[in-house]
C-alpha cells in the first residue's frame, strides 16, 4: 500500500535484509472481513457469529467482532429465537448462547457507551509474525487505554513479545508511554498512511524494544512495541496490519483474555462436566471440570476451567483454577487435582518419601484444551510435587495446605 513504506527502511531495516518477512494473517481473522461503515447499514450475512437472545423484539441487531475475528454485520427483525436460528443457519443453542449481540434501536452498527465518553475503537493484530497468538489483554486509565500482548503460547518471554496499545479519547498518550511526536534522536516514518515515530526503548542505556507510534484518527493513538527478540520487519508487518474493533467487540475480547479471565473463578453459569472418578474408603469421589460459559467464544478465548471435587457429600474447589495442582481435604480425605497437558502425572511428597503415584489424565471434548486428573492421598500427606513421570521431584509443580489445621500440622512436621 502506498504510504506504508517506512521512510527509515533503508537505514533501520538493513540489518534485517537477510531475514524474510515472517508476518502472517492472524488465524482468528482468516475468514473475517473489515467491518463496513455505518452508512452501509450492515452487510447481508453473518453465519459465523454466535448470538445471544435479544430482549427487544423489534430492534435492529448487528453482529460485531468476536475477539480478533472481525465479522460483518447483519440487520434483521427478530421474529423469535428459533425462527432467527433457522433463517441464519444457526442452531437454537447458537442463537441463545454465544458471544455478543449489539442491539441498536433504529441505529447503525457502531459501538456506543465507551468509558470516558469516547467511542474510539481499539487496535488489535491482524497480521502476526510466525506462530504468534494473543497472550493477554489489559486496560488502564479508566478503560481509556487498551493493550493486547502477542507471542508464542506456552513459552516464556524469551521467545519474544509484541504489544499493541490503543490510547483512546481524552487519554494522554505521553502519560501512557505512547507519544506520537518525534523527539530528538528518533526517526520519522509512515504507517498506514499516517506520520509515525520509530523509537528504541532503553533500560539503563541498554535497548530492549522497538516502538512504532502514530495517530490513527483524532481520538486514537496506536503504539506497537516489539522486544529485541522480534525483528524490525515483523514490527512493521504487525503495525501495518492492525485492525480496529468497536468497544463492544473489545469488551468481549477482554472478558476472554484478561489476566482475570486466565486466573479464573468459580461462577454459577459454568458447565459442570465429570472429569475423573474413583473410590476411597469404600466411598465414591468425583472431580468435575467447571467449563467457562459458552466456551469458546472465539479463537482467542483464553479462559480456564475451575474444579469441583465431591466426596461424602462434601464439595471442594481447591485454591485456584487453571492448569495448576490443588491440594484440599474434602470429606475428611486429602486429594490433589488439577489440569495439565501431560497424559500422566507423577505425585510424590515435595519433601522426603512416603508414596509415589502415577495418575492418568483425561481430555474432555468440552472446554479448554487441557487434561484433568485427581487422586486421593494418604490422610497425613502434606505438600506434594506434581510432575511428568521422568521429571525430578524438585522440578514439579507444588501443592499443599495453605490454611487451617492441615497447614499448621504440616508446618509443625517440617519445622
Amino acid at each position: 500500500m502506498a504510504g506504508d513504506t517506512p521512510d527509515v527502511q533503508s537505514d533501520y531495516l538493513a540489518a534485517e535484509a537477510g531475514r524474510q518477512p515472517q508476518g502472517k494473517q492472524n488465524p482468528a481473522l482468516a475468514t473475517g472481513h473489515t467491518p463496513p461503515p455505518t452508512s452501509a447499514r450492515c452487510a447481508p450475512r453473518c453465519r459465523n457469529a454466535s448470538l445471544v437472545r435479544a430482549k427487544q423484539a423489534s430492534a435492529t441487531v448487528c453482529c460485531v467482532a468476536v475477539g480478533t475475528q472481525v465479522l460483518v454485520s447483519v440487520p434483521f427483525r427478530i421474529r423469535g429465537p428459533l425462527a432467527e436460528a433457522r433463517r441464519l443457519g444457526l442452531s437454537a443453542k447458537q442463537l441463545i448462547l454465544g458471544a455478543l449481540v449489539f442491539v441498536v434501536a433504529g441505529a447503525g452498527c457502531g459501538a456506543r457507551g465507551v468509558a470516558g465518553g469516547s467511542s474510539a475503537p481499539t487496535a488489535v493484530a491482524g497480521a502476526l509474525p510466525g506462530d504468534f497468538r494473543l497472550l493477554s489483554t489489559g486496560g488502564a486509565d479508566g478503560d481509556a487505554v487498551h493493550s493486547a500482548v502477542y507471542g508464542r503460547r506456552g513459552t516464556d518471554e524469551a521467545a519474544g513479545r509484541v504489544r499493541i496499545e490503543s490510547v483512546r479519547g481524552p487519554a494522554d498518550p505521553k502519560a501512557a508511554g505512547a507519544d506520537p511526536e518525534v523527539r530528538p534522536g528518533e526517526q520519522s516514518t509512515t504507517v498506514r498512511g499516517h506520520p509515525a515515530v520509530l523509537r528504541t526503548l532503553t533500560d539503563e542505556q541498554r535497548p530492549y524494544a522497538k516502538q512504532l507510534v502514530w495517530r490513527e484518527q483524532p481520538d486514537l493513538v496506536v503504539s506497537v512495541t516489539a522486544d529485541d527478540r522480534v525483528g524490525a520487519v515483523e514490527l512493521f508487518t504487525v503495525a501495518r496490519g492492525v485492525r480496529l474493533i468497536p468497544q463492544s467487540a473489545w469488551t468481549l475480547l477482554f472478558e476472554q483474555s484478561s489476566l482475570a479471565a486466565q486466573i479464573g473463578r468459580v461462577t454459577r453459569d459454568e458447565q459442570r462436566v465429570p472429569a475423573a472418578a474413583g473410590t476411597v474408603g469404600g466411598r465414591p469421589w468425583t472431580l468435575f471440570a467447571l467449563i467457562p460459559a459458552h466456551f469458546p467464544l472465539s479463537a482467542d478465548d483464553l479462559r480456564v476451567s475451575c474444579y469441583q471435587l465431591i466426596y461424602r457429600h462434601r464439595r471442594g474447589h481447591g485454591s485456584g483454577c487453571g492448569p495448576r495442582p490443588n491440594w484440599q481435604r474434602v470429606g475428611g480425605r486429602v486429594f490433589v487435582f488439577g489440569a495439565t497437558q501431560l497424559r500422566h502425572v507423577r505425585v510424590r511428597p515435595f519433601r522426603g518419601r512416603g508414596f509415589d503415584l502415577t495418575v492418568s489424565t483425561r481430555r474432555l471434548r468440552a472446554g479448554p484444551p487441557v487434561r484433568y486428573y485427581a487422586t486421593p492421598l494418604p490422610p497425613n500427606a502434606c505438600a506434594v510435587s506434581v510432575s511428568a513421570r521422568g521429571q525430578a521431584q524438585s522440578d514439579g509443580s507444588g501443592a499443599g495446605p495453605i490454611s487451617g489445621r492441615d497447614e499448621r500440622r504440616c508446618a509443625h512436621a517440617f519445622g
